[in-house]
């Protein structure tokens, strides 16, 4: 297994060139191109030809000590350090500016390549392919993790077995969005998802499924993002979650909304990227997020409300459930029950129950599935059921029962 990190505002808590822009005085020449190269307006090669020659009469050590002084992420930094033999850094940017930065890390360096001529001027002879680099790695067979986030990352991504997008200096570029798996937007989810690739932990990971088009209930808002008692559905659920610290939420429908909605909330969220979610359901977006969980998984469907006295009975991990409820709408699906509670099996007649969730579940029951979920549960009933009072939102009359029953459940001092 190989972790490919980008340099620049991944590892590194500034972007390298507007800060040697600032000291060298060359911020008009410079940070257009930058922004113009993090975009992808520009390719990265021939963007990184004129900045280059716009910085070749500086010399090589004069950059460098400028580099040198540029702060590294400590969170990202030990994890490397951690784990060393099975990390590189891939960067489009000069080897003689960046080589005393990153050799803390005692990782490989890959990085574009150049020299000093005989009147002191810098020359590049090889301006890095990132995508190369992945492909060595995977044609020797590894398992390729690569994380980044501008516009010159986005073909390494693709090639990649996993994509993991960074927000965490600046938003990734639009095309990294369309390429990666996983995004995050703080160092402690991002090392928490890299520590999940490499091996399961015990505990529980929770999935908010929040990637739908909500067609039924034609609102032209994702669902997450209906608003009751002053606040956003999404921020309730997080609220709900707050005791677990690994949540991850899928995103598709009007991604950029959603995510920024729930990081005014919480910032260590990771996000996972349904691209399809137009023509899947909720089935593929929970195998999605699923990928490198915790041994355990709390599914939540982004439309979900639960009572508050029943929140408890929901965040109880003793044991595996699925959660049923009788108050019912408009148009759901129901459940059979046998003598000893258990579910066993999904119906359209109306019973005493309907199939509400959440639904907590040994991780390696959620198989790769293009139906619904509880069509992806089927094979592994019969399963405990737990009674709670919950509501979820398909149609608008749901959405004028929910809003009711979250007036008078929930308040917003809540």
């Amino acid at each position: 297994m190989k972790f490919l990190f980008d340099l620049d505002g991944t590892v590194t808590e500034a972007e390298t060139l507007p800060h040697i822009a600032g000291k060298f005085g060359l911020e008009a020449q410079i940070l257009p191109l930058t922004a113009a190269a993090i975009a992808g307006h520009v390719p990265f090669a021939e963007n990184f030809q004129q900045l280059f020659r716009l910085l070749s009469h500086l010399g090589t050590s004069a950059v460098a000590n400028v580099v040198n002084s540029i702060p590294l992420n400590a969170v990202l930094v030990d994890f490397i350090r951690q784990n060393s033999s099975d990390c590189a850094i891939v960067t489009g940017n000069y080897r003689g500016w960046i080589e005393q930065l990153v050799a803390p890390l005692n990782c490989p360096v890959f990085a574009s390549e150049g020299h000093e001529n005989s009147a002191g001027q810098l020359e590049i002879t090889s301006v890095l392919n990132k995508a190369d680099i992945v492909k060595k790695f995977k044609n020797q067979g590894e398992f390729v993790v690569f994380i980044g986030d501008g516009h010159n990352d986005a073909g390494a991504m693709a090639q990649a077995d996993i994509a993991i997008g960074a927000g965490i200096v600046h938003e990734p570029a639009p095309s990294v969005h369309s390429a990666c798996d996983f995004l995050a937007y703080n160092s402690q989810s991002l090392v928490r998802c890299l520590n999940q690739i490499k091996c399961q932990t015990a505990g529980t990971t929770a999935i908010i499924t929040a990637a739908g088009t909500g067609s039924r209930l034609d609102l032209g808002v994702p669902k997450p993002l209906l608003r009751f008692t002053d606040r956003s559905l999404i921020s309730w659920q997080l609220d709900w979650l707050a005791s677990l610290d690994d949540v991850r939420i899928v995103v598709g429908y009007k991604s950029s909304e959603v995510i920024n909605e729930v990081l005014k909330h919480r910032q260590d969220v990771l996000f996972v990227v349904n691209r399809d979610f137009a023509s899947t359901k909720t089935a593929k977006s929970v195998y999605l997020a699923s990928r490198f969980t915790k041994s355990m998984t709390l599914i939540w469907d982004g439309d979900l409300i639960v009572h508050p006295e029943d929140l408890a009975r929901c965040m109880d991990f003793t044991s595996e459930y699925l959660g049923v409820s009788s108050l019912g709408t408009e148009d759901g699906w129901f459940v059979e029950l046998s003598d000893d509670q258990q579910v066993t099996g999904f119906i359209r007649t109306a019973s005493q129950f309907e199939w509400s969730g959440p639904a907590f579940l040994r991780s390696n029951r959620i198989l790769d599935h293009d139906g619904h979920l509880f069509q992806m549960l089927q094979p592994s009933l019969p399963l405990p059921a737990r009674v709670i009072r919950a509501l979820d939102i398909d149609t608008y009359d749901d959405f004028v029962r929910a809003t009711e029953f979250m007036r008078e459940h929930y308040d917003a001092s809540h």
